[in-house]
């Protein structure tokens, strides 16, 4: 067998076994091509003394390279957990060279923005396009590291789909500087907050609507105080005239519109939760026939009411 043979066969075996090649035949002018078939080091037998110190600088060597391919090696299993902890929570990476414009997505990045996996065209200015007009000077602020600010920068803007939905981002990211002080890389991540918009937007509605149920129970409150006084005095004042009378009847009708007023504004302050909500049946015809005589009174007499 040749030299070039035994480590062609080491290769196969034991890739990472270092190699030192012995030889008395082999001219020191054949020794690069040794080197280049995979050999460490190459001693001709008439120099023995250069053995021992090549062995020895190659058990170094070797257990640095083991060192190193170990750490390379927790490095990438890191760097695994770490890319699988992100995709779980849909927590897209983004880093853009700021010397050349180019951008790197993730594809959990790509997938937020509702883009096929591989079909970001890797630019600034592209990132830029996929969001709401009114949200890209932050976003390009971002990207661009154009602030100056040596912390976080922190945005939260819409994007564009192509389907024609709008969902939002909310994205922070980092300017990183060389020796001298220049910026010349930023990166970042970013993720899907609609729902939590949706829920802030859901919060800020129940106050409104806690608003007007506070407002509308202080007003049903100082009505119904009204209210009491004209069913006051619509008793007394009928009290005072004959039975079957037409004041009598305008009187029974103003105390019905009272009742039903009161009835209103016992809603209200239920609605504003001022009141206990006690449910009771009801018969809706007796209640469609209190309004009858209103009725009569309003329409015209070309008009027949039938209940």
């Amino acid at each position: 067998m040749t030299a070039h043979h035994v480590l062609a066969m080491a290769a196969r075996m034991r890739p990472d076994l270092p190699c030192i090649v012995i030889s008395g035949t082999v001219a020191e002018e054949s020794a690069v091509d040794v080197l280049r078939a995979g050999a460490r080091d190459f001693v001709v037998k008439d120099r023995m003394t250069r053995l021992v110190p090549a062995i020895e600088r190659e058990l170094r060597e070797s257990a640095d390279r083991r060192r190193l391919a170990q750490s390379e090696e927790s490095l990438r299993q890191m760097r695994e957990r770490t890319q699988f902890a992100l995709e779980t929570v849909g927590v897209g990476t983004w880093e853009s060279n700021l010397e050349t414009g180019t951008m790197v997505w993730s594809d959990v990045m790509e997938r937020l923005h509702g883009l096929e996996r591989g079909t970001f065209e890797r630019t600034a200015e592209a990132f830029v396009a996929l969001v709401h007009r009114e949200d890209q000077p932050g976003v390009r602020a971002l990207v661009i590291g154009g602030t100056g600010d040596p912390g976080d920068l922190r945005v939260e803007y819409r994007t564009c789909r192509l389907d024609g939905s709008t969902r939002w981002m909310a994205a922070i990211g980092r300017t990183l500087r060389d020796d001298q002080g220049r910026p010349v890389r930023a990166a970042g991540v970013a993720l899907d907050v609609t729902a939590q918009k949706q829920l802030e937007d859901q919060f800020r509605q129940a106050q409104k609507m806690e608003s007007i149920g506070n407002l509308a129970g202080g007003v049903a409150h100082d009505f119904n105080n009204l209210l009491t006084v004209i069913l006051g005095e619509c008793e007394i004042t009928a009290m005072q005239q004959p039975a079957g009378s037409d004041v009598a009847q305008s009187l029974d009708a103003i105390k019905g519109a009272a009742v039903s007023a009161a009835a209103l504004t016992k809603q209200l302050l239920t609605f504003s939760r001022r009141q206990v909500v006690s449910p009771r049946l009801i018969d809706l015809n007796d209640t469609i026939r209190s309004f009858g005589k209103i009725l009569r009174r309003l329409v015209e007499e070309s008009v027949q009411l039938d209940f």
